[in-house]
């Protein structure tokens, strides 16, 4: 037999460049996603839940919270004692945080179901939309 006709034992060239290409295209997907996706999509719900810091904002960043239907100054002082400044902060924090808020605070509210709805409407400027919502209530 001469070398034309022997055969290689072992994997096949075209094999060993699948295990290669594919893994390279594959973070090469995920690369491309992270830089065009939003942040926000990219952020866990657990992250998107707590608030991100229990320190205060800027003055520019901290929102007046007595703006929604419910809250006067003692629970808007008690949200931002538990890191709670801003209205998509309130928006996006989850129940069970806010009942905590609540109890540290020793208030006890039935109605805070619609301070989510409120603080949406508010955090996107919707005013005159916020204002009919909250007739309603």
């Amino acid at each position: 037999m001469g070398k034309s006709e022997t055969r290689q034992e072992g994997i096949p060239n075209w094999v060993w460049m699948l295990l290669i290409i594919l893994p390279i295209l594959y973070l090469l997907r995920h690369l491309i996603w992270w830089l065009v996706c939003p942040s926000y999509e990219r952020l866990a719900s657990h992250e998107i839940d707590r608030p991100r810091s229990s320190s205060k904002p800027e003055s520019s960043r901290a929102d007046d919270l007595t703006v929604i239907k419910g809250i006067g100054p003692k629970l808007s002082q008690a949200l931002r004692d538990s890191g709670i400044w801003s209205f998509t902060q309130l928006a996006l924090v989850s129940n069970q945080q806010l009942t905590e808020a609540l109890d540290r605070a020793n208030a006890r509210i039935s109605n805070s179901e619609t301070w989510k709805k409120q603080a949406e409407l508010a955090a996107h400027g919707a005013w005159d939309e916020l204002k009919a919502y909250q007739q309603t209530i």
